[in-house]
């Protein structure tokens, strides 16, 4: 999972968009089985000391990360932008 986030993290910094840091990433197995649900949680923090708790849900890790990479990283663009 790093290496996805890292790779989102170089493209919005060689585009000059936020800059941000990862403080926190939790998986949890809300299902169990084959069908499993999987909730990550992120908590991504920006130069500003702006925080943002972002969730994404998923039966695939990657994705749910994804997911919740997305909302956080337009949490604090939006954060940055009311600024």
């Amino acid at each position: 999972m790093d290496a996805v986030i890292n790779a989102l993290k170089a493209l919005v910094l060689q585009r000059g968009q936020v800059f941000f840091q990862l403080a926190d990433y939790q998986v949890e197995i809300n299902t169990p089985g084959t069908h499993a649900s999987v909730e990550t949680t992120l908590v991504m923090t920006d130069a500003q000391q702006n925080r943002v708790v972002a969730t994404g849900t998923s039966p695939d890790i990657i994705v749910a990360s994804v997911k919740a990479f997305v909302e956080g990283y337009n949490l604090l663009w939006a954060r940055q932008r009311s600024t």
